[in-house]
Formats: C-alpha cells, structure tokens, sequence
C-alpha cells in the first residue's frame, strides 16, 4: 500500500527544514515532503522569485509531479497557507488529483490583507524592521539575536514582497477540497474572528482548530497537529 503524503510549505523567511522534526512524530504511514522556496534551504543558490504567482507556479509544479494515485493533503502556514491554497486552486482548474485536505494555518483569508500592507515595514532599516517583527511575533522568538539574522533578513523580506503584491481573483469558484484552520489564540496576525472567513471558500467542510501561542503555534504544537492529521487522514 503506498504511502500517504503530507506537502509542508513553509512561513515567510522560512525553510522547510523547520518541518523536518515532525518526522519524528508523523506516523510511518505517511510520507512527510518539505515544500522548499527558492532562496532558502536545498535552494539557497537559486534567486527569489519575481512575484507570488512565480512561487505558485514553481511549487504547483513540484507538488504535481509527486502526486499519482494516492491520498495526499498540503499544509502551509502563513505566506505557505496561502501558497497552499493558490496551488490547490491550479490542481483544481488543471483538473488533477486534489489533495484530502489542506491544512491552512496561521494566516487570515485570501480576502482580508494585511492592514496597511506591507510597504512600511520593507522601508524600514534592519534594526526597526527586526523590532517591528518581533513585537507582532513576525520572527521565531530569539531569531532577531540569533547569528544567523543576515540570512534571515534577505528571505523574510523577499517573502513579504511578494505577499505585498498577491492579488486575489474573486472569481474563482470555491474549492472542492475540506479545509483545517489552524490558528494561535494570542495571534495578532490572525484572529479568530478573521480566520472563520476562510469558509466561503470551499464547498466542503471547514474545521478550525485553536492552539495556545501566537504566530509561531505550530512549532509547539507538533504532536497534537500530526496526530490531528493523521485522524483526519482516515476519515476524510
């Protein structure tokens, strides 16, 4: 019996890495594939992309050719929910396989931007860009005095580019593929009274899932999420 597999695409200034300690929490059931990004990661070489459809298009691509006939769903969180949910609308209108689920996570509705975008924030030096990030939780907590901040700070802003000029098309239909929305019950990025709009875009079921933390839940959460994942793995 194959296995099922699980696409992970990861937050803004992220690297799919971050998902590689969920291997050891995933059942042996299912196939955990991190989803990187150009720019970062196994793809540090390669330059970032041009805009949000670039990215849609690159990680549409790699996430199709993985998938033949058996189940799989995708998660992202933050910019990689939305990521997530773009590429199942291309699964969807090339009319290929579409995953069980898709796991939307820490990231308010296509509908709803940010307030005031983010045309502010990428006009600030580092050191007000840094502290603005990590008064709203935008950063993993002690990243801004990690080593390693040069690297972060060239992704993260990369990344909110293209998030600043994502357009959403309100006419396409709403996906056929159920929906987990996962969300911090402190998040300031994404409320629980704004996360419930992500309903009006699917024509299945819509679960929201609430888990102590802010912006960054999801790394705390890893067991409880896998086994969420798994149960719904069953029974969707």
């Amino acid at each position: 019996m194959s296995k099922m597999k699980l696409f992970c695409i990861p937050h803004a200034g992220g690297s799919a890495t971050v998902y590689n300690r969920w291997q050891k929490v995933i059942s042996t059931d299912v196939e955990l594939i991190p989803v990187e990004l150009a720019g970062r990661g196994s793809r540090m070489n390669e330059d970032f992309y041009a805009n949000f459809q670039d990215a849609v298009h690159d990680l549409y691509t790699f996430i199709e050719t993985q998938i033949d006939h058996q189940s799989y769903a995708i998660l992202g969180h933050s910019i990689g929910s939305l990521l997530a949910f773009e590429i199942t609308q291309q699964l969807q209108s090339n009319r290929k396989a579409l995953p069980k689920f898709i796991v939307l996570s820490g990231r308010r509705p296509p509908d709803i931007p940010i307030e005031g975008g983010f045309s502010n924030l990428l006009g600030m030096n580092d050191e007000d860009f840094l502290r603005h990030l990590s008064r709203t939780d935008g950063i993993p907590i002690g990243l801004e005095k990690s080593r390693i901040i040069s690297e972060f700070l060239p992704i993260i802003k990369a990344d909110l580019n293209l998030v600043q000029y994502y357009v959403f098309n309100q006419r396409l239909p709403r996906l056929d593929v159920p929906f987990l929305v996962l969300y911090g019950k402190e998040d300031v990025l994404a409320t629980s009274d704004v996360v419930c709009g992500w309903e009006k875009f699917t024509s299945k079921s819509c679960e929201r899932y609430a888990f102590s933390g802010k912006h960054f839940f999801l790394h705390h959460h890893s067991k409880d999420i896998a086994l969420l994942l798994m149960e719904k793995f069953k029974t969707e």
